[in-house]
């Protein structure tokens, strides 16, 4: 998986396409969006065997936290060990509720 935020302009469809995966599973990834806005920070599965542009996040892994009952932005931030106002940007800030899928932040592959 790896973390991806739309462009200006940008449409599911062509983010689909150049990732190859369709705009159904993107959907199912991503229950944190409905239309996909620019800013929308996604989640995309790719294979191993999937090529990576110059600048993605290769060398990362992104990691993501499911919403548990009475959870809030700062609890899990601060279980996380990660400022809050990360955790809200990098899910655009948006409601909570129970099974939502948040994206934490990228950790570093080891190099062991």
């Amino acid at each position: 998986m790896k973390i991806y935020r739309i462009e200006k302009s940008e449409t599911l469809e062509e983010i689909a396409r150049r990732h190859g995966t369709t705009v159904d599973r993107l959907l199912d990834d991503n229950m944190h969006i409905e239309t996909g806005e620019h800013g929308d920070v996604l989640l995309i599965n790719v294979g191993a065997a999937s090529p990576c542009s110059p600048g993605s996040h290769s060398d990362a892994t992104p990691t993501t936290y499911i919403v548990k009952p009475a959870d809030t932005y700062k609890k899990i931030a601060h279980a996380l060990n990660i400022p809050e106002h990360e955790l809200r940007e990098l899910n655009n800030n948006e409601h909570l509720f129970i099974g939502k899928q948040l994206v934490k932040k990228l950790n570093p592959k080891s190099s062991d």
